[in-house]
């Protein structure tokens, strides 16, 4: 091994930045030069036979793929990274630096942004149309509505031909199966009311109406009554 030392001591010397020169006899090789290379020498030319030279040229011939502790000694250029565009990876101590331009991050699908374990969303109410039949009168449709499909539904319709103003009644209910929720749909109510003053009763002749009882319009004759009474009634 101190052969090899001496040798790489008399034969090593700087030319040129790419290449390794061959020995130059008497020149004195730096000490950082000959502990730069000899790893290398032991690597790359360890089965060369020591002597005139061939150390050297072994270098020479493996000189792109010596440590860049050895090229920087010998003024080489060191190996350039295997992607230069590519940025370092970030250390533990280092934030990645940032680009110049933004990724938005991609909206999370309903699922994935759901909490877990809350109950999914509730489909929409499908409505379907529910017809009130005249069953007096061939099943002729007497009104429409649209109530949602899963409830329960029932009308009737009632014919009063005596009743002038509206001699046609009907009503509906329709009931959710799951839960409280309703509608009521009443026949249509008519109250009459007339009060004639003192003075001029003289001049009705006609029967005498009791509250209550039915006009020739289909109304119900009705006393004088506040409106929240007679909404009531």
């Amino acid at each position: 091994m101190r052969g090899f030392r001496v040798l790489v001591l008399a034969g090593v010397a700087i030319a040129a930045p790419s290449t390794l020169a061959p020995p130059v006899l008497g020149q004195a090789i730096p000490p950082a030069l000959r502990e730069a290379c000899s790893a290398d020498a032991q690597q790359f030319c360890a089965a060369v036979q020591p002597g005139g030279g061939r150390i050297v040229a072994c270098l020479k011939q493996h000189q792109d793929a010596l440590s860049d502790r050895c090229k920087q000694a010998a003024g080489l250029a060191s190996s350039p990274p295997a992607n230069p565009a590519a940025p370092p990876p970030p250390t533990a101590h280092s934030a990645p630096a940032s680009s110049a331009t933004t990724t938005q991050p991609k909206p999370a699908s309903a699922s994935k942004s759901a909490p877990s374990g809350s109950a999914p969303a509730p489909a929409p109410e499908k409505f379907v149309e529910r017809v009130i039949a005249d069953t007096e009168h061939g099943g002729m449709r007497a009104a429409t509505l649209h109530l949602p499909e899963k409830w329960h539904f029932e009308s009737k319709v009632e014919w009063h031909y005596g009743w002038v103003e509206y001699p046609l009644s009907f009503s509906s209910v329709a009931e959710n199966p799951d839960n409280a929720e309703a509608y009521f749909q009443y026949p249509l109510l008519r109250l009459e009311s007339t009060d004639v003053p003192p003075q001029l009763r003289q001049y009705t002749k006609g029967p005498k109406i009791a509250p209550g009882d039915r006009l020739p319009t289909g109304a119900l004759a009705s006393p004088p009554i506040p409106p929240m009474k007679a909404l009531a009634k």
